[in-house]
């Protein structure tokens, strides 16, 4: 996996001019993964679902590699102009929320740079009942999964060229892969909250979902988004549940998360939630999750009520 992302890494790294510093944390690793001969039969019968993701990683490390950073880029965007982008990115490629968040040098992965500090944050659903089965992991879950990086790769990758040709700066990052954290970039679009796993937990989806960014000039998008939606019951509710802690076969995810002097906070242990992740990747969290079975509306009504 780390073979796939590597070269859109090493290109954003190459254009960007916003550095990580001391206080940065370190990326997570990818897990080595082995299939049985099934497996690779399988994922060849549905290769139509797993090869946008690859297709629009490499065309990601391409179109990063294409941005003039010497351009004197537009900042401000328009409410027309907003309109048409809020329309393009929910409409017409369908996702199913999106968002503004900024990051700070300590903000980005260790040894890693971005172009922009502001970023658009998109979110895309994944099937939950593709998780909520009585064996997990399986080869229809990471399929899923895979089908969802597609999705989400290729929106980041046409935001990118919507924004480019209204002559603003806009450099994409594959959802598969990134030199930011996605959950800490949703929490900060406002998209959802953080649950006890470390997933964005959407009102959309719960945690089934994967986001992909862009990074981009404009410094006003801010002023045009309506998303002042209260998710902090969230947090009081996963505080009472915890059965992804208690369901997790690894014991990677803390009870209470850990803050680091530089004040990251890990809300899983990176080793132990990967050890999960030999074959098809791991998802047992994502299907104890009440989010996943109930949903987040009905859960939320159901507190109201309390």
């Amino acid at each position: 996996m780390k073979l796939m992302t590597n070269p859109q890494e090493k290109a954003l790294n190459k254009i960007s001019s916003i550095h990580s510093n001391e206080k940065s944390k370190a990326k997570g690793f990818f897990p080595k993964r082995k299939f049985s001969i099934q497996d690779i039969k399988k994922m060849l019968k549905n290769q139509k679902r797993i090869r946008p993701t690859i297709v629009s990683l490499i065309k990601t490390a391409k179109v990063i590699k294409a941005h003039d950073i010497k351009k004197d880029y537009r900042n401000k965007i328009t409410l027309t102009e907003f309109e048409r982008l809020k329309h393009y990115i929910m409409d017409d490629l369908g996702m199913d929320s999106f968002g503004v968040a900024t990051f700070e040098e300590h903000e980005i992965y260790k040894g890693d740079s971005i172009p922009y500090k502001n970023v658009i944050v998109m979110s895309r659903h994944m099937q939950n009942k593709t998780f909520v089965v009585n064996e997990l992991p399986n080869m229809d879950c990471m399929l899923e999964v895979m089908k969802v990086y597609g999705d989400t790769g290729i929106a980041s990758l046409k935001t990118t060229d919507f924004l480019r040709e209204m002559n603003f700066g806009a450099v994409p990052n594959h959802s598969l892969g990134g030199n930011v954290d996605y959950t800490k970039a949703g929490f900060k679009a406002n998209l959802g909250f953080v649950g006890k796993h470390g997933m964005l937990i959407t009102p959309h989806s719960g945690p089934c979902n994967r986001l992909s960014i862009v990074y981009t000039s404009i410094k006003n998008l801010n002023d045009f988004l309506e998303n002042n939606d209260d998710h902090t019951w969230g947090n009081k509710f996963c505080e009472k549940c915890k059965k992804c802690v208690r369901t997790c076969p690894y014991d990677a995810i803390y009870e209470t998360a850990k803050i680091d002097i530089n004040g990251h906070v890990e809300c899983i242990s990176n080793a132990k939630c990967n050890s999960g992740f030999s074959h098809y990747g791991c998802a047992i969290c994502i299907a104890a999750c009440p989010f996943t079975k109930v949903g987040y509306t009905k859960i939320k009504e159901r507190l109201i009520k309390e």
